[in-house]
């Protein structure tokens, strides 16, 4: 109890439990001491899924360039079912990991290509694509254009 109450709220309720001297009285007692307890675990367990999200979010983040940030990989770090990890991604962003993946590496690719002079061919590797070309053409089919022309357009 006393990791959920704390301490003197603790002795409080159970010197009411001590001096109860009828049943019903102990009844209403404990109903209401396990409700709070109730209420206290419910809100460190929201606690602790909100800290897993944020922390899976932010590892996402700093590992968006990796090849080998994976689902797979995730479920390992997290020690997390893929389906799981899934359903998160599901609530937070309403889509898949694998596709808030590829929209996050988009979005930086298309950052990179408007704000530096970098060649095309190292943004888009240092972004988690090593074929060019097989990039290039979803860049086209999501963007309209080619990573060259996009560049180009907003310079």
């Amino acid at each position: 109890f006393s990791a959920l109450l704390p301490e003197d709220q603790l002795l409080q309720e159970l010197e009411v439990l001590v001096d109860v001297n009828n049943y019903q009285t102990l009844e209403l007692h404990l109903q209401t001491l396990t409700q709070m307890i109730c209420s206290q675990v419910e809100e460190q367990v929201q606690t602790e899924e909100s800290d897993l999200k944020v922390a899976l979010f932010s590892y996402i983040e700093a590992h968006y360039n990796s090849d080998f940030l994976t689902l797979e990989s995730l479920s390992e770090t997290f020690a997390l079912s893929s389906t799981t990890i899934n359903k998160i991604m599901k609530e937070e962003t309403d889509t898949t990991f694998a596709k808030y993946l590829a929209n996050i590496r988009m979005e930086k690719i298309k950052q990179a290509l408007i704000e530096t002079d970098e060649p095309i061919k190292e943004i888009i590797q240092s972004n988690g694509y090593y074929d060019v070309s097989n990039f290039t053409r979803k860049f086209r089919q999501v963007v309209g254009v080619t990573p060259g022309q996009f560049r180009t357009i907003h310079r």
